[in-house]
């Protein structure tokens, strides 16, 4: 016969999710389901390391295979518990993952090249890793990124960390050769006489004229490693011998770029204007400062009252390139004047007429700027 469930006794309260009663008597007995076949996806936890476990219902149970599903292929699992991913399908992985052998990307539509990384962490895209760079491309670059720009002879710079230094290699546009383009020659030099400094007279050690000192000082303060002539002070020493007059008294030409000298690089990369007419309407492409790399900070001092300022040059000129007779320290001859000073920082029109310096005594010693042809 049947007894009603009512009737029974004895009963547990309930069995775990998952399980089920495998007999019946005085009590009932609650069972784990095993070799049970899940599907992917159906609530089984796998690990990339070789860890399988099921948490279907609230319980782990013994997997024994697994049926093909997104991302996995079907089959038995092997007693240690590993299994395949179908690379052929989407897999994500959100966790680090672990290799103890070199991986290999197999040629095909996302890796036209194939490559490989191995457990040293070196990678070969489109070649197997070398055992000595940590990256080894078989092939041409692309590096979409953010680039340092700049007006000059050289168009953009990618700077690269390496070893914790960093380092700026210079682009410019791929036009066929293999060789960087050149400024049309030929091409004016502007460079600072740092570290060498002088005061606003120029006359002194024997010169009779404040130009002939300053033109002087400029030759015996240039680079070592600039090869140029016809080296002259870029000064307003008179209405007649002025920086915007210097085209037609020095015979330098009027309508070919300037470049700073830069010492650490010991080439002409930043430019200051692309003629000497664009020199002098207010703005420059680039600050002396940048221009030289000679990294000019507020370390001068005022020889008369002893405070500490930004780093300043003579030029005794408006920034148009006329002359401010007033302010010349009498055209470069006399350390008991004034003279109108630019600003190496800057590459508005202070970088040759900054009106606060109108004062500037020349007491005071200042890098020079020389321009000469190369």
């Amino acid at each position: 016969g049947s007894v009603p469930w009512g009737r029974l006794s004895s009963l547990p309260l309930a069995c775990s999710a998952g399980q089920y009663v495998s007999a019946i008597g005085s009590a009932l007995t609650c069972s784990i389901p095993s070799g049970t076949v899940y599907t992917a996806g159906t609530g089984i936890s796998i690990d990339v390391n070789n860890k399988i476990s099921s948490t279907v219902m609230g319980n782990t149970g013994t997997v024994t295979s697994i049926t093909a599903g997104t991302g996995l292929t079907g089959g038995t699992i092997t007693a240690n518990g590993t299994f395949a991913l179908d690379l052929a399908r989407a897999n994500t992985w959100t966790g680090a993952q672990a290799f103890s052998a070199r991986a290999s990307l197999q040629k095909g539509a996302d890796f036209p090249g194939g490559g490989s990384w191995d457990a040293s962490g070196n990678v070969g895209v489109g070649t197997v890793p070398s055992a000595t760079e940590k990256l080894y491309v078989k092939g041409d670059v692309r590096i979409d990124g953010t680039t340092q720009t700049t007006s000059g002879l050289f168009e953009k710079f990618l700077k690269i960390n390496v070893g914790g230094t960093n380092y700026v290699v210079p682009l410019y546009a791929d036009s066929g050769t293999q060789t960087p383009p050149t400024p049309t020659l030929p091409y004016i030099i502007m460079y600072s006489t740092f570290p060498n400094t002088h005061n606003g007279n120029f006359a002194s050690n024997g010169e009779v004229t404040g130009r002939n000192g300053a033109d002087k000082f400029c030759i015996n303060s240039k680079p070592a490693d600039l090869a140029c002539e016809n080296i002259h002070a870029f000064l307003s020493v008179d209405a007649n011998d002025s920086i915007k007059s210097m085209p037609t008294n020095y015979g330098y030409k009027a309508d070919v770029p300037i470049y700073w000298w830069n010492v650490a690089k010991k080439s002409a990369i930043y430019q200051v204007a692309s003629s000497w007419a664009d020199m002098l309407d207010g703005n420059i492409a680039n600050a002396e400062n940048t221009g030289t790399g000679n990294n000019y900070t507020y370390n001068e001092k005022d020889v008369k009252t002893g405070n500490t300022y930004k780093v300043y040059t003579f030029t005794g000129s408006y920034s148009s390139g006329k002359a401010f007779a007033a302010f010349s320290c009498i055209n470069f001859t006399s350390v008991y004047s004034a003279s109108i000073s630019g600003s190496p920082l800057y590459s508005n029109k202070v970088w040759l007429d900054d009106g606060l310096m109108a004062n500037d005594s020349c007491y005071n010693v200042h890098y020079i700027r020389c321009v000469c042809t190369h």
